[in-house]
């Protein structure tokens, strides 16, 4: 493979040596990635100078946006297509600069004139499969490398050196340091990668106790409430692959795999939600959206009305079927995934049955203004629950038109 000619086949790293600048080069995940013949669109560079003007130029030429995430140390500019392209100070030997990054594995750099440039051998980690810390000491130098660690090994297929997992546990104990957005953005990195074998690196961040650092506070009764969950995540994951596996489930694979924010894929959602399943997202270090806070919140009330049902051991005819979507609020295709794990069904099945309920929801035969003008009441709590029981007749296939939905509630209400 002819590293070089593929990295200079991009136009944007074309561009960027182009510029000729004193010692400059392309870093970390990219290189990497090109080593394995791997297209990553995401680039690191360092510089020697012109770090900012250089950034500002590129952002100008593809019409992207300036960042300045650390000035004087790190500047980032983001395309229209989410690309990410970071630029750092060289403020030392190219060497010495690698030698204070986090795994071997992201420690290559790459220049035209030096070509690739290895002092810690980690080609000969990609091809053994390893993530190595390049000194134990650089994870406590950004705590944050102790998730990453897995996130990184979950994206590459690859494992976790041993003496490196001893450290995570260590100084994953210096979280409490890093920003909570941070440390959310690396688990939803972590939770959405589509790859199967994920919920086992979750299940190492667990038993190395990284996990507890952000999750929830030190406490046996809740380390074995997550212990719990890590292992419902582990069945639900099976029964996903299994029920994905068939090309006629692309409908279902292609909305697990949509983002519902902050980079937090469905399927991620789904992990969450579980691994979630006892806890308020108050007891943990996590930074997340209005978005992904309701979708919790609705999900979790699905929830608790598929957990009612199975201590009543009640069978699920239509109606009771519909009470559960109806409690998961906007969340319904998640409860219909749910739902079917619990209950060992078909996926696709279960995914036409929210598809149903969604349909017949969203059709109106009365609203509350007509509610109450037909029974002759006020806005009240009742008003409410009457709405709900007539949407639930309108699901069972009770009651199908406008005149129909008058004569049932003359009929229960008067």
């Amino acid at each position: 493979m002819d590293i070089s000619k593929k990295i200079l086949s991009d136009p944007l790293n074309q561009w960027f040596f182009s510029r000729k600048i004193k010692e400059s080069y392309l870093v970390g995940g990219y290189v990497r990635d090109i080593l394995r013949d791997r297209t990553s669109k995401d680039k690191d560079f360092v510089l020697k100078s012109l770090a900012e003007a250089t950034a500002k130029q590129l952002a100008k030429k593809i019409k992207g946006k300036f960042i300045a995430l650390k000035p004087g140390h790190t500047l980032r500019v983001m395309s229209k297509h989410k690309q990410v392209l970071d630029f750092s100070f060289l403020k030392q030997s190219i060497n010495n600069d690698l030698k204070e990054r986090d795994f071997t594995v992201n420690a290559i750099a790459w220049s035209p004139d030096k070509g690739i440039i290895d002092p810690l051998k980690g080609r000969e980690d990609i091809k053994k499969g390893i993530i190595r810390a390049v000194r134990m000491k650089n994870l406590g130098l950004d705590p944050l490398r102790t998730l990453r660690a897995y996130r990184i090994a979950a994206e590459l297929g690859f494992k976790i050196e041993k003496k490196t997992r001893k450290y995570l546990s260590y100084h994953s104990k210096k979280l409490f340091t890093t920003a909570s957005e941070r440390i959310t953005e690396e688990l939803f990195k972590l939770l959405s990668n589509p790859d199967p074998s994920t919920v086992n690196y979750l299940d190492c961040c667990y038993k190395d106790k990284v996990l507890e650092n952000f999750i929830l506070p030190r406490d046996t009764k809740k380390a074995a409430i997550i212990a719990k969950n890590i292992r419902s995540i582990k069945k639900f994951n099976l029964f996903l692959t299994k029920q994905t596996e068939s090309a006629k489930e692309k409908k279902v694979t292609a909305y697990l795999d949509t983002e519902l924010s902050q980079g937090l894929t469905i399927r991620g959602f789904l992990y969450l939600s579980l691994l979630l399943t006892d806890s308020s997202i108050t007891a943990t270090r996590l930074k997340i959206s209005k978005t992904i806070h309701k979708a919790l919140k609705d999900i979790h009330n699905g929830y608790d009305e598929i957990n009612n049902l199975i201590r009543a051991k009640q069978k699920i005819t239509r109606k009771i079927f519909y009470k559960i979507f109806i409690a998961a609020g906007e969340r319904v295709y998640e409860t219909a995934v749910v739902l079917a794990f619990r209950n060992k069904e078909n996926l696709k099945k279960y995914f036409a049955y929210a598809e149903e309920f969604l349909k017949i929801k969203n059709k109106i035969l009365l609203n509350g203004n007509e509610v109450q003008k037909i029974l002759g009441i006020k806005p009240c709590r009742q008003l409410g629950r009457i709405m709900n029981e007539l949407k639930l007749q309108q699901l069972a296939g009770n009651i199908k038109t406008r005149a129909e939905a008058r004569k049932w509630l003359l009929r229960n209400y008067t």
